[in-house]
């Protein structure tokens, strides 16, 4: 496990701007390759710890999504307990979720694309609160329970103070709350006081003239049909992971795309659109109403789909248990297939990938696109797109 686990440590991202592959994925362990060769033949009840480990930088929302995974292939009754534990997972996934999106922000957006001198310095960031892990040693459950309460409630008058400039509901009341708009109102409005409104003051009309296309993942529009054809894809095909598709479109997944979000005001159409959506996103996070989607779905027998949805998008788990096993009253696994925000942002065909290819882009025209889709990963920026990559 330790050579899996530092193979998918060192993946990385190289972007060669006008190049037939613009997204070249360096030194990657294909998940066809190497997740079925870790799963296969492990007792259910240590795969939830063991994708935590390996995917360490969202290793809790991972292990999250397993288990749910892992309880619809079993059929788990939804008990009290179970309702309990959903209720917990959910304010610690909105906790996250808040959290990351403050550090995109007011962290990467002006590293990756320096707009303006006065940005909110590395040294406050690091006195963001972590959020405790909902499992593991040190902490009973109700000292976890209030230690989240803490770390959400922090993160929330961090986010207003530094980032709003006001309570999120007033945000919500002055500007149309999930709009383009209603953020770019904002920004002009609130430039001279806040680094966050500055930044996107000073890159609207470059963001706003950079069109994409962006074909919408609408799986949770629909659950009930959506997530069965996502569920038979992965199935059917190992590699698809490397290039999510339904009926021939890519699928684009980011906080644009939220199922929360009305889908006449649902944003895409440039790259501020996509900007623009993570303010949105903190508006909504600060608020005590539901945001982000998070459930599973039994399909066949020990088979399920499991879905989180995360800062930069869509996470999906899909299991298929071994019959023989389960009908001896062993939950163990025979094939498991993950789809990440990174696996949508970075098909070959999609968006990113798809505007990247066009000639005469400058580089703060790559680095605004690239902080826009934002694919969790080390990105190197090549000046030359017929230098090819060493150990790619």
């Amino acid at each position: 496990m330790a050579e899996l686990a530092a193979h998918a440590l060192v993946d990385r991202l190289r972007v060669v701007a006008g190049a037939p592959e613009p997204l070249e994925r360096m030194r990657r362990v294909s998940q066809a390759r190497w997740l079925s060769k870790l799963t296969r033949g492990r007792a259910a009840t240590d795969l939830p710890e063991l994708l935590a480990a390996l995917f360490s930088l969202c290793g809790e929302q991972h292990r999250i999504t397993a288990q749910r995974a892992l309880d619809a292939a079993q059929r788990m009754p939804r008990d009290a307990d179970l309702m309990k534990r959903e209720a917990q997972e959910k304010r610690y996934l909105r906790a996250t979720c808040l959290r990351d999106q403050l550090l995109r922000i007011s962290l990467d957006w002006p590293r990756l694309v320096p707009a303006n001198d006065g940005h909110i310095r590395p040294g406050e960031l690091l006195g963001l609160p972590g959020v405790p892990r909902l499992t593991g040693p040190g902490l009973t459950p109700a000292e976890r329970a209030t230690a989240l309460t803490h770390a959400l409630q922090r993160l929330v008058a961090f986010a207003e103070q530094r980032v709003l400039g006001m309570s999120a509901e007033e945000w919500s009341r002055r500007y149309a709350a999930c709009s383009v708009a209603g953020v770019q109102t904002w920004a002009y409005a609130m430039q001279h006081s806040l680094e966050a409104a500055a930044w996107l003051a000073r890159v609207q009309a470059q963001a706003s003239s950079l069109a994409l296309r962006l074909p919408r993942a609408a799986i949770l529009d629909d659950p009930g049909h959506g997530l069965p054809l996502l569920a038979a894809a992965l199935r059917s095909d190992p590699r698809f992971a490397e290039h999510p598709a339904l009926c021939g479109a890519s699928l684009e997944s980011g906080s644009f795309n939220r199922a929360a979000w009305p889908v006449e005001q649902r944003t895409g159409e440039h790259a501020f659109g996509l900007l623009a959506a993570r303010v949105v996103d903190v508006v909504q996070l600060c608020r005590s109403q539901p945001w982000l989607e998070s459930g599973s779905l039994p399909l066949g027998p020990g088979e399920a789909i499991a879905y989180t949805e995360l800062a930069r998008g869509l996470l999906v788990h899909w299991v298929q248990l071994s019959l023989p096993e389960l009908r001896a009253g062993r939950a163990v696994v025979e094939d498991y297939r993950i789809l990440t925000p990174t696996d949508f942002a970075l098909h070959p065909q999609g968006a990113l990938a798809t505007r990247l290819r066009q000639p005469d882009l400058t580089p703060s025209t790559v680095q605004l696109l690239v902080a826009a889709f934002d694919p969790c990963l080390e990105v190197e920026l090549a000046t030359d797109a017929t230098t090819r990559p060493r150990d790619a």
